[in-house]
């Protein structure tokens, strides 16, 4: 299931954080979408070297949703259905190695698998 999870979220200005979100990730997800919702620093040229779809967002209106939805809409992987669960981190996020029990949620669907997860913030 390589392209099963789908990883989606919305940047700006996230060039400090956004490397360490990504490797920690880089064995799951399938497909990354980022949509920029206008960064002035390298964020962009990071998620591109990382493989990621990079969507510009006209945030002159603030609207999250409608962001988050943009990069939804990208997504292929299965976990993006609409009744299935959906991996959109924080850029100041990671999945640290506790973590495995997510990570086999994500990638086999079985919900006993998630019921130890860790995520962390720094």
């Amino acid at each position: 299931m390589p392209n099963a999870v789908s990883l989606c979220m919305m940047v700006k200005n996230e060039e400090r954080n956004l490397p360490r979100c990504l490797d920690s990730v880089r064995d799951l997800a399938g497909e990354l979408i980022l949509v920029d919702t206008g960064s002035t620093d390298r964020t962009p040229r990071i998620a591109a070297r990382y493989g990621a779809q990079v969507i510009p967002f006209d945030f002159r209106i603030v609207d999250f949703a409608a962001a988050r939805n943009r990069a939804i809409a990208r997504a292929s992987g299965a976990f993006m259905k609409p009744s299935t669960p959906r991996f959109c981190p924080e850029a100041d996020a990671s999945l640290e190695p506790a973590s495995a029990s997510i990570t086999v949620f994500l990638q086999t669907g079985k919900r006993e698998a998630a019921r130890t997860t860790g995520t962390s913030r720094s």
